[in-house]
């Protein structure tokens, strides 16, 4: 048995868009997209949970929640901050 999903059902953070915004991405192929029952639009969960799947995945250190694996993304921090600070 398929199992749909409203727009509130969605798992975060996908139901905290609005309608336009979920219409754009499906339409751009982010997201699967919706089918019609009567007049609302429904999601199937086995396609959004696929799509999950194939996100990919952001490592973290262990730490802090915001802390960054990658030197390259550090760096690029350390520069923004560094600038902001000579600027101030």
């Amino acid at each position: 048995m398929t199992t749909l999903l409203t727009k509130e059902e969605l798992p975060p953070p996908l139901s905290g868009y609005s309608d336009r915004h979920l219409r754009r991405m499906a339409e751009a192929g982010e997201i699967p997209r919706p089918r019609r029952l009567g007049r609302e639009h429904v999601w199937v969960d086995d396609e959004i949970q696929e799509m999950i799947r194939r996100l990919p995945r952001v490592e973290r250190t262990e730490g802090r929640s915001g802390s960054f694996t990658s030197e390259t993304a550090r760096a690029a921090v350390n520069k923004r901050w560094a600038k902001r600070r000579e600027a101030a």
